[in-house]
């Protein structure tokens, strides 16, 4: 047919291309013509209004072939948005809730405690035209080492992994690369969003996982997969009674048999359930929690959920609420989980929530640009697009609302002119930086105007490009490991062991010779004492400058000071390039280019450096370029023998302070034949080399000789104090920990352990699994390290163990003590920790003849006659 209009000023098709379905495709591969209408090549549509004959226009031949075949079992022929499909006739949900408590896709409730990782839900069946899926589950000790709650939920689908982890709140893992939110996959047939709190996965086939970042994970299917699938959500046949039937097996089991049926991989530490008999509470702690000011509003016919009842029916969550925080001694951050979960049941059902939230209960706190919403959009706008992501349905869901004028960037609310970037079908935030190829021979970044620049790029010496924990970029080749123990012995990053006795305050390890690379400076100094007044010294003080802030570490003060003023542990600096924490007995400093600073607070002082600063530091701690005989290299880079002229050369002048550069040559102290044999027998520092010792295992990962010497000498000069050599022994297991070793060398009559109130002594203490609330978002804790670790009932608040209502606050990586006082910007505001509101600050300013100043560490409001301070 000849067109007959008039010319038109429009964009045509070039040369050898034609126009099909709004596009310029080669003229090879057009598209059919079928019925007068254009369909594209490849295309499949239903001929029919019952859908029972199915056509395909097929490329190579240009023509549209057709054949019979209808709906599979499971679905129906409905028109949904417009498309005439073969629909699923219903869904079904399977839940993993609280700590954990399963509800199978056929509704069997049952309780699982195992740590491990388990099969969820996967298909588990050959029918014709099902896609495969695996969901996977890891659950985590939270809070007591009886029960343990959904940590992490891992997707794998079209050649896809996805995984969603309380570690990384608000981020996805894909393939193991963390990712923003949201994000398309294999080309639009799985689609990640962020809805309400959880992080959602959608799927063409109609799977549907959320998961909270927390405690809540929700797998959905369609009817097509009813019977076909295995895992603890069960087999989705519509019959509860053999939802317990573990793998391979053919009549149920118990939830610990079953559940233990469907591991599919083992974590170092992980267990199947409760040891012995798992906990219950007696009808007289239940009651209490059974009413309204606990877990019955979930049931109360005129409370916030009354209009829920009919469609979630509330028995079930209201049982495994009162187990829960009956279990959990009331704790209110348990009934928070327990009210969320069921509150987003109901949403997820299409029932209405009232508001239930309150500045007594379950307050919520958005981050900057957002607000709380009861019936928030599920499927808010974001940066990458006004649109809602494909596969969300417009059901409202409870959640932090964007502002006006604001946008979800990610996990966070901007401005709409503070947009990112989007960079071969990823999301990018302003100022973040990337390696989109995968190789680090480009660097891009994301510009304020939404632009990527890029440039080129190579990882620098004793670097490799690769993903290490979720992040591709340029990481250090090994490390290397400096100390200062006992009087103080040190070990340079090479190897080297030499005394110094200096009482003045040195340079540890710095950063040198940086400039022209991209490594970040930093700097660590100590401060020496004299020993109970002997030739001798220990460190008094360990500091370390980085990024702009001083922190330090003093003998004796439990926590850290930041420019003066003292914080409380855990502590997390410039959004988590800098954190603080307790670890075992060693207080510890980690940065986010992998500098560790630990000290004990009496004897031992640990600087641990990347690879990639190798032949670039200076100090006591030596050059780190793999050569000994330079390590005694002085401040002006002359290379000396003397070792009391070294480690003078590193001393940072302080005004007014009196000290000396130690002992030298005979003036030492040495230690007479007798006592040294006395001291070197296993019963003593002997313990450390012995070939049948309890570190029999650690030498060949760390020599124990210099520590051993080290011991043997401390121990002679403080006359045999038991406290020296159990603090000497301590020292080499801590480095044997450091190294991936972990001893068992207290015995009740060889240097036994005294823990504080509320705690007991363990070989591998793991803090996290009993922190208090909110603890771990502020740093990552230690799961294995000698300590103390919380009895029964109490949590660790970051340097203690206390009851959850003295459990302190957590706010903008710092804590809080419960019911201290602080002063924040600059005395502009004076804020006081709640525990059950958070951190609650009002407007203060410094009275008349008073000014904001730090005075002994604290941040206060003086008087500026120094005679009249005024608190």
């Amino acid at each position: 047919m000849k067109c007959k209009g008039p010319c038109v000023e429009a964009c045509t098709c070039n040369r050898g291309f034609v126009l099909s379905g709004g596009q310029c495709v080669p003229t090879a591969k057009c598209g059919c013509t079928y019925l007068g209408r254009n369909v594209p090549p490849g295309e499949s549509f239903w001929d029919d209004q019952a859908c029972k004959r199915r056509c395909r226009c097929v490329p190579e031949s240009g023509r549209v072939e057709c054949q019979d075949v209808g709906c599979r079992a499971g679905q129906q022929c409905q028109v949904v948005d417009g498309i005439r499909d073969c629909f699923p006739v219903s869904y079904s949900t399977c839940q993993a809730r609280g700590d954990p408590h399963y509800q199978s896709f056929d509704q069997q409730r049952f309780n699982f405690q195992g740590t491990c990782v388990y099969q969820l839900a996967g298909l588990c069946s050959r029918r014709p035209g099902l896609v495969s899926f695996q969901v996977l589950v890891q659950n985590d000790f939270r809070g007591s080492r009886v029960v343990s709650y959904t940590k992490v939920v891992e997707v794998k689908v079209y050649s896809q992994t996805i995984s969603i982890s309380k570690d990384y709140k608000g981020l996805v893992m894909v393939n193991g690369e963390l990712l923003n939110l949201p994000v398309s996959l294999s080309e639009g047939q799985v689609t990640v969003y962020k809805s309400g709190w959880y992080a959602v996965v959608t799927t063409d086939f109609g799977l549907k996982v959320s998961f909270d970042w927390n405690s809540n994970a929700f797998v959905t299917l369609p009817s097509t997969y009813q019977g076909a699938v295995c895992g603890l959500c069960g087999n989705y046949n519509g019959k509860s009674q053999d939802d317990l039937v573990p793998t391979n097996g053919k009549a149920p089991v118990s939830a610990l048999e079953f559940g233990s049926s469907w591991r599919v991989e083992e974590i170092p530490g992980c267990v199947h359930g409760c040891k012995g008999t798992c906990p219950e509470c007696d009808v007289t702690q239940k009651r209490e929690y059974e009413t309204g000011d606990f877990c019955g509003l979930l049931r109360d016919p005129k409370g916030p959920f009354r209009d829920c009842h009919g469609q979630v029916d509330p028995a079930g969550h209201f049982e495994d609420c009162v187990y829960d925080v009956c279990l959990y001694k009331g704790r209110k951050d348990v009934l928070c989980q327990a009210l969320t979960a069921y509150t987003s049941a109901c949403q997820a059902a299409g029932a209405k929530v009232y508001t239930w939230r309150s500045n007594q209960l379950c307050d919520v706190r958005c981050s900057a640009n957002s607000h709380y919403d009861v019936c928030a959009s599920s499927c808010p706008a974001t940066c990458s697009g006004l649109s809602s992501p494909q596969g969300c349905r417009a059901q409202c869901k409870e959640g932090c609302s964007c502002d006006e004028g604001h946008i979800l960037s990610g996990d966070g609310c901007v401005p709409f002119s503070q947009c990112g970037c989007l960079q071969g079908g990823r999301y990018y935030q302003v100022g973040q930086v990337f390696y989109p190829n995968g190789k680090c021979d480009e660097e891009c970044s994301c510009t304020q105007d939404g632009q990527v620049m890029c440039k080129k790029f190579s990882c620098g010496p004793n670097e490799k490009c690769e993903v290490v924990d979720g992040v591709q970029k340029c990481n250090p080749v090994g490390k290397a490991v400096c100390q200062a123990s006992g009087d103080p012995h040190y070990l340079s990053f090479d190897g080297l062991a030499f005394d110094f006795q200096g009482t003045c305050t040195y340079t540890l390890a710095k950063g040198c010779g940086l400039d022209g690379t991209r490594l970040v400076p930093f700097a660590v100094q100590v401060e020496n004492e004299s020993w109970n007044n002997r030739k001798v010294s220990v460190t008094k003080l360990v500091a370390l400058e980085v990024y702009g802030f001083t922190l330090i570490f003093r003998n004796n003060m439990f926590g850290v000071l930041v420019d003066g003023v003292f914080n409380n542990l855990p502590l997390s600096l410039n959004n988590g390039a800098v954190q603080v924490y307790k670890q075992g007995f060693h207080y510890t400093i980690s940065t986010d280019f992998g500098l560790l600073v630990t000290y004990d607070l009496v004897y031992h002082v640990t600087v641990t450096v990347p690879g990639n600063y190798r032949d670039k530091t200076c100090g006591l701690c030596g050059n780190f370029n793999g050569n000994r005989a330079d390590d005694f290299t002085m401040s002006d880079n002359r290379v000396t023998k003397n070792v009391n002229a070294f480690g003078a050369s590193w001393k940072v002048a302080i005004k007014g302070v009196l000290c000396d550069n130690g002992c030298s040559g005979n003036a030492c102290p040495v230690c007479d034949p007798p006592k040294k044999a006395v001291f070197e027998k296993p019963s003593h520092c002997g313990v450390i080399t012995a070939p049948k010792g309890p570190f029999a295992a650690c030498h060949s990962k760390l020599d124990p000789v210099s520590y051993f010497n080290d011991c043997v000498y401390d121990l002679c000069v403080s006359e045999g104090d038991e406290k020296v050599l159990c603090d000497s022994v301590a020292a080499y297991a801590f480095n044997c920990h450091m190294a991936g070793v972990d001893i068992d060398w207290r015995t009740p009559s060889f240097c036994p352990m005294k823990c504080p109130v509320n705690s007991h002594y363990e070989v591998c203490a793991d803090a996290c699994s009993s922190a208090c609330p909110s603890l771990t978002d502020a740093v990552k804790c230690s799961k294995c390290s000698e300590g103390c670790e919380c009895d029964a009932g109490f949590l660790f608040n970051g340097q203690t163990c206390v009851q959850q209502k003295q459990c302190g606050c957590y706010d903008h990586g710092r804590t809080y003590l419960a019911g201290e006082v602080v002063y924040l910007a600059e005395c502009s505001q004076k804020c006081s920790c709640d525990p059950l509101k958070g951190l609650v600050c009002v407007a203060h300013s410094c009275p008349t003849n008073t000014k904001c100043l730090i005075k002994k560490d604290v941040k206060s409001c003086y008087n500026t006659d120094p005679c009249k301070d005024a608190g």
